[in-house]
């Protein structure tokens, strides 16, 4: 004993290391044995007392990365020293990413003078003293570590030049993001931006600056020019509170076991856990101290942690109530910047208008410039608020890129002004959007009319379509429209392209606002899904080739709401006939009050818009409305009107097919509510590809051709049968492989080019076998007749490297042109 006495003998000086479990410490319970002479024998000692080893705190708990704080280490009563400096009160702060170092290292290793500031060593063991010391602790102002990460925590109370005294206290969460990341995106479009790190949560928030700007400095403002459609980030949790079925033994770790799939990968992911509770309060407190990395991947609804206990001594965890995170990696989604230029990201772990907050630096961002291509929208109703279709024409550049074997590529189509240019979104009774993971080509046409490229190969068949709001999955108001392209079957540099779908115009306040600087329509040409996926290869700015004008009111000619334009015909089909002359007969009616007189035009768009191209003449007669007079029918005064042609897309630029009607009344009695012309279209040049059964689309305007009023055509559907192009396809080395008879198993590659989209429910499938039902969803699909001798084994879309010798022989370009179904 330091002091002798018979009857209160005192040792002095006596530091009780902590004990670790998983890098973590756990509390003891030490036995005090005395022994009054003769030591030596076992029967002389005896056990008297006992003495509890209680956890010293490390706090704050988390820390955050390059956030000033004041570090404490706080033991109530814990008996330690309050005065001296040099080899006293030492503290080290070590980085120690894996959890390798024990208390050795923390007596040899420096701590880095780069990662952490306020705090620094002079020698090895000789580190600046604790601001305040109490019986309680020590607390040293002002610490800040730059890195997020974790951190060996070591001290040493007295005689700091003997490593016996020194030990690692706890190895702690320094909560942050990387501070390495480098993120490229391109200007005008929303992108999403991950940011890896330790310890997040969704709580977390960045702030994009000025590159010259300073994390965390007090004058810290945002930079101009970007926004954010929610700025919680997005993260793989488990957060109901039952998800968690149980945690159990495993030969290397902890298995969480849940209820859901999980979405994790095996030594790529971290997550942090709350809420488990245990009879062994250490082991349930390590489990929330801490991320926890995720080393193996069990099933889709398991996965281990890297914690161990042996078999025999695995607490028991009650799993009620608990939580999990993805705490390694965070999606902060719908970023949009107008300003190209490089900024800074900077990281607060909470919401916050304190830009000392916002002090942790997680990295460099780069907005692009992305290379422009032409667009042009060409509407053909210019009525305010009604629903119509319009042609959105564009043409690519020979840029590299398109050339280059791409996998999935994509098309978005943006509508960045929906107050004044609104999608008129999927048909009826569609999702109310549908995200790129779930695209299809049953959801291009509920989406999209028609397509029409410049190409010999037409426009590349769609992987599938998709349409979203401004942050996906959220169901907001729809913005977007989505085209996936197969590998290596996208879009082809110095190529014009033509896509039709209904949108709604509205009127601007002025000749100005209808012009926005960032378009009416945005198109942005995507580079390979799979590697980059918010690459822009190129992208282009349009606006309304000719302006939305306010709706024909009170007296101004107007269509009738119901039956304004309607096609009679005596079957709800009007079948036109290639050969012989064909008539489109169209009954006009007006609204009340507002009839069509003398000098009025009717403008008819001949549905659909890229295959019809009708000679520059047009011929247009008018039948009379029959009135009773006297008892006897009497025809109503009614000249043919004056016709011409003209196209929707400007004349000159590709694809500009003359698609429209340009009627103007001569001498008549005017079309009233009651008094019904009808005008009969003949002599039409019909489409070479033919279409399905459709309707037109109609406006008619004053003499000074101002105000619109808009109709779809009523009454009796146009049809024209199609046709269609079929080869096998025969090469070197492709297919045919097996051509004779008793053969089995011979490949035949089959190309066709259809005259006419075609339209199809999916919600059924057809039965039966071989090549007609496979391609069938329902009732509507492609047939292929196969010879005599002949039977179908399977069916499926021709991958993209099994005609490389076809494809190499038509060109050596990318893409192929090749289309699946």
């Amino acid at each position: 004993p330091t002091l002798v006495s018979t009857d209160a003998p005192v040792w002095s000086g006596i530091s009780m290391l902590p004990s670790f479990s998983n890098v973590a410490q756990v509390p003891q319970t030490f036995d005090v044995c005395f022994c009054t002479g003769a030591c030596s024998l076992p029967q002389n000692w005896f056990k008297f007392d006992s003495i509890d080893i209680n956890l010293i705190q490390v706090l704050p708990d988390p820390m955050i990365a390059n956030r000033p704080t004041n570090f404490v280490l706080h033991g109530a009563s814990g008996g330690w020293t309050q005065t001296g400096e040099r080899h006293y009160r030492e503290l080290k702060l070590l980085y120690d990413p894996v959890g390798a170092y024990g208390s050795a290292d923390c007596f040899t290793r420096d701590q880095d003078l780069q990662i952490i500031t306020g705090h620094y060593c002079l020698e090895r063991t000789n580190c600046k003293p604790p601001t305040t010391s109490t019986a309680d602790g020590h607390t040293w102002n002002d610490i800040r570590i730059h890195n997020a990460g974790m951190y060996a925590v070591c001290y040493c109370d007295r005689q700091c030049h003997d490593k016996s005294f020194w030990s690692l206290l706890k190895w702690h969460l320094v909560a942050g993001p990387a501070n390495t990341h480098s993120w490229e995106f391109s200007r005008g479009l929303a992108f999403d931006m991950n940011v890896s790190g330790y310890g997040l949560q969704t709580s977390n928030r960045i702030l994009i600056v000025n590159e010259d700007s300073t994390c965390g400095d007090s004058k810290l403002v945002a930079a101009d020019g970007f926004s954010m459609l929610t700025p919680a980030p997005k993260q793989l949790a488990e957060t109901t509170g039952y998800g968690i079925q149980s945690l159990s033994y495993a030969f290397d770790g902890i298995s969480v076991n849940c209820l859901f799939a999980h979405g994790l990968t095996a030594q790529a992911d971290s997550v942090s856990l709350f809420g488990i509770t245990s009879s062994c309060s250490a082991c349930a407190a390590l489990l929330a101290s801490r991320p926890h990395k995720v080393i193996r991947v069990s099933t889709a609804t398991q996965f281990v942690i890297q914690v161990f206990y042996s078999e025999q001594t695995f607490p028991q965890f009650i799993t009620t109530g608990g939580t999990w995170i993805r705490s390694s990696l965070q999606l902060f989604q719908g970023i949009l910047a107008s300003t190209s230029g490089r900024y800074r990201v900077c990281w607060s772990s909470s919401p916050s208008s304190n830009p000392l907050d916002f002090a942790a630096n997680a990295g460099l961002l780069t907005v692009l410039e992305p290379p422009i291509f032409e667009a042009k929208v060409y509407p053909t109703a210019l009525e305010s608020g009604v629903s119509a279709p319009l042609i959105v024409a564009f043409k690519t550049r020979q840029r590299s890129r398109y050339s280059e074997k791409l996998g999935e590529t994509q098309l978005r189509i943006r509508f960045p002004h929906l107050n004044l240019l609104s999608p008129a979104g999927p048909v009826a009774g569609s999702a109310t959007e549908t995200l790129r993971s779930d695209a299809r080509q049953s959801t291009c046409g509920r989406i999209v009319k028609e397509i029409w490229s410049s190409d010999p190969d037409g426009f590349p068949m769609p992987k599938g379509c998709f349409y979203t709001s401004d942050l996906p999955g959220t169901g907001g108001v729809l913005r977007e429209y989505g085209i996936l392209f197969s590998a290596r079957n996208g879009l082809k540099g110095g190529t014009s392209y033509q896509i039709v779908f209904d949108a709604v115009g509205r009127v601007a306040s002025s000749e100005e606002a209808a012009k926005p600087r960032d378009g009416l329509v945005q198109l942005w040409s995507m580079d390979d899904v799979s590697v980059n996926l918010f690459g822009v290869i190129e992208h282009a700015t349009a606006w309304l080739h000719e302006n939305v004008r306010s709706g024909a009111r009170g007296a101004e000619p107007q269509l009738h709401a119901v039956n304004g334009a309607m096609i009679v015909a005596p079957d709800p089909v009007l079948e036109l006939q290639r050969v012989g002359m064909s008539e489109i007969p169209m009954k006009l009616q007006s609204a009340a009050g507002a009839p069509l007189v003398q000098g009025s035009v009717l403008r008819i768009f001949l549905w659909p818009l890229t295959q019809w191209n009708v000679e520059e003449a047009c011929t247009a007669a008018c039948r009379p409305h029959q009135r009773i007079v006297l008892g006897n029918l009497q025809p109503m005064l009614c000249q043919a009107p004056v016709c011409k042609t003209e196209s929707v897309v400007l004349q000159g630029e590709p694809g500009s097919n003359r698609n429209s009607l340009h009627l103007t009344f001569s001498g008549m009695d005017p079309i009233t509510d009651t008094v019904r012309h009808t005008v009969v279209l003949s002599q039409l040049r019909l489409p070479t590809g033919g279409f399905f059964a459709t309707a037109f689309g109609a406006e008619v305007r004053s003499a000074t051709k101002t105000q619109p009023s808009y109709q779809m055509t009523s009454g009796s559907l146009v049809y024209l049968s199609p046709t269609a192009v079929g080869s096998v396809v025969s090469g070197s080395s492709e297919g045919e492989d097996k051509p004779f008879r008793g053969d089995r198993e011979n490949t035949l590659f089959v190309r066709v080019v259809l005259g006419a989209s075609i339209w199809g429910d999916s919600t059924t499938r057809a039965s039966g076998t071989g090549i007609a039902a496979a391609s069938i969803l329902s009732a509507t699909g492609v047939e292929l007749i196969l010879p005599s001798g002949y039977s179908c084994i399977r069916v499926s879309p021709a991958g993209p490297d099994e005609l490389l010798n076809f494809f190499n022989a038509r060109s050596t370009a990318a893409p192929q042109g090749r289309g699946e179904v």
